[in-house]
C-alpha cells in the first residue's frame, strides 16, 4: 500500500468509465504511477460528486471526447488512507496540476 502523502503522478491508463461492482454507480477510473507505487483513482459521476470528478479529469488533461486524452498527463497527488469493508486502503484524495515551483537556481541566483 502506498503511504499516505503528496506524490508527483503520471497517469499511465486511459479513462475507464463503468458502473461500480457493489452498488452499480456510474464512475469513472485511471491508474496513476508514483515514486511509491501505482494506485488508482475512481471518480463517480453521481450528481453529487460529478463537479469534483470533472475538475480532477480536466487536470488530468481530459478533452471530453478521448478516454486516451488523460494518458501521459503528468499531475500532483494527495494519498490518504481511509478503512472501507474493515480494511485500510489507500485513495487518491487530490489531484492537482504538478506544481512547478521556482527556486533560487531556476532564477540563476
Amino acid at each position: 500500500m502506498i503511504p499516505a502523502g503528496t506524490y508527483d503522478a503520471e497517469v499511465i491508463s486511459d479513462a475507464l468509465f463503468s458502473n461500480s461492482s457493489k452498488k452499480g454507480s456510474p464512475q469513472v477510473a485511471a491508474s496513476l504511477r508514483t515514486e511509491a507505487g501505482d494506485i488508482t483513482w475512481i471518480g463517480y459521476l453521481s450528481d453529487r460528486a460529478l463537479p469534483y470528478t470533472e475538475a480532477n479529469l480536466a487536470t488530468m488533461g481530459y478533452d471530453g471526447e478521448s478516454a486516451a486524452s488523460i494518458k501521459g498527463a503528468k499531475v500532483q497527488i494527495v494519498v490518504e488512507h481511509e478503512e472501507y469493508d474493515g480494511k485500510t486502503q489507500a485513495r487518491v484524495a487530490f489531484i492537482d496540476r504538478k506544481s512547478t515551483r521556482l527556486n533560487s537556481s531556476h532564477l540563476g541566483i
